[in-house]
């Protein structure tokens, strides 16, 4: 344990964006790198990454042995259940089964999207479910939460210091330099790449992803394409395509972003 405070510390002292409120007692799993040992196999699974504090997907090239002590999980729900005990679980669970005729509106949390989203149900919403019968309630139950840090406003008073933060603006979706409140908090990033990378990710609008890789561990890396607004084109960059930053072909970074496209230009 006192390994992994050492190592929380440092990654403060490091990356700036890091926070260890709570995280150092996680178990010793969630605070490894993921062994996915590339092989001729292909096995699905997910690990927890520390430094941006998300469950991503990754294949691994060998089966996991029973009891092994590493940082991988067979579902995002249970990667979450572990490392992220702040979530609850349910809020990973699969969109609930309609039938046709359901007429009542209800919201479930989509972890993929990162939103709530709306379906026609006629079941009420049970506790403990990923089944709500607002919006809001779905928000604060698992969306927040989820967003975590990148929804934590600037603090209202603090000690200044000369250091200047990037944080992220959830309305805005996009990472700003606060140039009036030079406080650390949540929030808080030394640049503007450790901003996007930690935060950027929860951006509905795909047009304001930012050409970054959000992870050190990808097996899926290919061109992807990032919508350069200054000049209204589309650009390509080498990314990752399990973790859906940007987009994976140019006519729907085209389609969706470009001003002259939607102008008829």
């Amino acid at each position: 344990m006192t390994e992994i405070k050492v190592l929380c510390m440092f990654s403060v002292l490091i990356l700036g964006s890091f926070k260890c409120d709570g995280t150092e007692n996680l178990p010793e799993m969630c605070w490894m790198d993921p062994e996915y040992e590339p092989g001729k196999a292909i096995f699905s699974g997910w690990f927890y990454d520390r430094r941006i504090d998300s469950c991503l997907y990754l294949t691994f090239g060998a089966s996991k042995l029973e009891n092994e002590n590493v940082n991988r999980f067979d579902t995002k729900k249970e990667c979450s259940r572990v490392c992220r005990p702040h979530i609850p679980s349910f809020c990973f669970d699969a969109p609930p089964v309609t039938n046709e005729g359901e007429s009542t509106l209800m919201w479930f949390y989509n972890s993929t999207k990162g939103k709530c989203v709306s379906f026609q149900g006629s079941r009420e919403a049970r506790e403990n479910t990923n089944v709500f019968g607002d919006e809001a309630m779905c928000n604060t139950t698992c969306r927040d939460p989820d967003i975590g840090d990148c929804a934590e406003r600037p603090p209202s008073q603090c000690r200044e210091t000369d250091t200047v933060w990037y944080r992220y603006n959830i309305r805005n979706e996009t990472c700003y330099l606060d140039n009036y409140r030079r406080c650390g908090g949540k929030n808080a990033f030394y640049t503007s790449d450790e901003c996007f990378k930690h935060c950027g990710r929860f951006a509905q609008d795909k047009c304001k992803h930012r050409p970054l890789n959000i992870s050190d561990w990808c097996n899926t890396y290919g061109d992807r394409y990032y919508y350069n607004e200054h000049d209204d084109t589309c650009k390509k960059f080498r990314g990752c395509d399990d973790h859906h930053i940007c987009f994976r072909y140019p006519h729907e970074c085209t389609k969706q972003c470009s001003r002259r496209y939607r102008n008829g230009v």
